[in-house]
């Protein structure tokens, strides 16, 4: 894996998720009276906030790879309409 592949998602967007981690973490920790499912919020916040600091998310590599192997697959079919 080289270093383009090590990062998949820009700076930018790992402020964005950073900050909606701290704002759905916070939204529990100011909260007055009963939780409830305000409670899961954290727990959501998870996969963003992991996201955000290590740079890689899995589902964008996993887009990106259908979508890599889609354009070859129009390619070879553009390849082999044309050579017929």
């Amino acid at each position: 894996m080289n270093n383009t592949e090590a990062k998949n998602i820009s700076t930018g967007e790992r402020v964005i998720r950073m900050a909606v981690t701290a704002g759905l973490i916070g939204s529990v920790l100011t909260h007055s009276g009963d939780l409830g499912y305000l409670t899961l919020l954290p727990l959501m916040s998870v996969y963003t906030g992991l996201t955000a600091f290590i740079g890689w998310d899995p589902v964008v590599a996993a887009a990106q790879t259908l979508k890599q192997s889609s354009a070859a697959q129009s390619v070879s079919r553009h390849q082999i309409a044309s050579a017929h």
